[in-house]
């Protein structure tokens, strides 16, 4: 069910971006790459800002081998001289060569629409090549002409799905982001915060903020898929911007993207991680009182460790 939602949200996307048509013949030095070649936006990789360049070349997006590694716990090796990278995980053997519109998936060859080739001493790997090798799914915003690759596994979504709420939270948080909006995704100004900032309504893990450093993020659910509804850059000089209608954030917006939900109505489960102390603060409180608070320190070395969010015994779960 989760590969065959992903799909339909991105198969548009997929035929127009990444699949049309275009004239393969595969150079005889994969070095040389295509005088047509050009910087794309950007990428993201399981909820991740591709620190390599982000080419296209003949309709086609590429992003560097090293970017796709945070897919997941695959090994890789470069053989330098036949420019063939093989990527190995559990059960699973993938080998492609730059310069060959082909891709081996456990001994089976499958046609790319684009060849692997190497852009300064780089391999860029085409993503319909991600989707082959990684098992990842792909949405293309034409909008601001950003690529999102990601992954689902299957003990997130059952997390996600299970009555452990706090679970389920942690779950969320994982799961592949992608965002719709007409205006690219906001970028923090590093502040020092050491940690991060969660913020839930009581009961639910279908929706959430993010807090990170003067960056707030508002994301909501569809079929396993976190979509980015809201952004917004904090004035923390509080000298200019819009006034938040968040009671939980009493903060002024110097950039708006999206549109802020209304949250009046809700009693808001916040969870506050800050990893120099290895430790969460929680809080469960609505517009008018503070109804529990605690704080709970991290062993993530026990079995039973899931991530930063945790239980508040006061939170009935809707």
């Amino acid at each position: 069910m989760k590969n065959k939602t992903w799909k339909v949200i991105t198969t548009a996307a997929l035929l127009t971006a990444f699949l049309a048509p275009a004239a393969q013949t595969a150079p005889a030095h994969a070095d040389a790459a295509a005088a047509s070649v050009k910087t794309a936006s950007s990428a993201y990789i399981n909820n991740t800002k591709a620190q390599g360049k982000v080419l296209l070349r003949q309709g086609t997006i590429f992003v560097t081998l090293n970017d796709l590694k945070s897919l997941g716990l695959y090994k890789f090796h470069y053989n330098n001289k036949s420019k063939t990278v093989t990527i190995q995980s559990q059960g699973t053997k993938v080998v492609l060569t730059a310069g060959k519109s082909t891709i081996s998936v456990n001994g089976k060859e499958t046609k790319l629409q684009s060849a692997p080739f190497i852009q300064d001493g780089r391999t860029m790997f085409p993503l319909r090549a991600a989707s082959e090798a990684f098992g990842a799914e792909i949405y293309w915003n034409n909008h601001t002409k950003t690529a999102y690759i990601g992954k689902q596994y299957d003990v997130n979504v059952s997390h996600y799905e299970g009555n452990d709420l706090a679970a389920s939270r942690n779950a969320a948080l994982q799961l592949p982001r992608i965002s719709k909006l007409a205006k690219a995704p906001l970028e923090s100004t590093y502040m020092e915060m050491q940690g991060q900032d969660y913020i839930f309504q009581q009961g639910h893990s279908d929706k959430f903020f993010e807090v990170d450093n003067d960056l707030i993020s508002y994301y909501e659910i569809t079929d396993h898929i976190f979509e980015l509804k809201w952004q917004a850059k904090m004035d923390m000089d509080k000298s200019t911007g819009k006034h938040s209608k968040l009671f939980f954030l009493p903060s002024l917006f110097k950039q708006e993207i999206g549109t802020q939900p209304d949250v009046q109505g809700w009693t808001v489960a916040k969870f506050q991680f800050r990893y120099p102390v290895g430790m969460t603060f929680y809080s469960l409180f609505d517009n008018k009182q503070q109804l529990a608070s605690g704080e709970v320190e991290h062993d993530t070395s026990s079995p039973h460790y899931l991530g930063v969010i945790v239980d508040i015994p006061e939170e009935s779960q809707k």
